[in-house]
């Protein structure tokens, strides 16, 4: 399905899916790799709803958004303690 091969990325926003964040910032522009399909993008319907874009992106080999996040972790989060939104 539109699920990306990424072993299990870290959920800061304590759900399964940032649903819920995305309704509460409402973004201008969303953005998902290209490996995800446009129908099954969380938080599609809610950004385009209020007039914002849904991009999807060509992946970058070695780049991704779960390896920034931990190297953010384990850069400034002392033994993972984060602080959930």
């Amino acid at each position: 399905s539109g699920t990306p091969a990424v072993g299990n990325p870290p959920h800061l926003f304590g759900e399964d899916t940032p649903e819920r964040l995305i309704a509460k910032l409402i973004p201008d522009v969303l953005v998902k790799g290209a490996d995800w399909k446009a129908n099954h993008i969380v938080g599609k319907d809610i950004v385009e709803r209020h007039g914002g874009k849904v991009r999807r992106i060509r992946l970058t080999r070695g780049r991704s958004t779960t390896g920034v996040i931990e190297r953010v972790l384990a850069a400034y989060c002392a033994n993972g303690n984060v602080r959930h939104i």
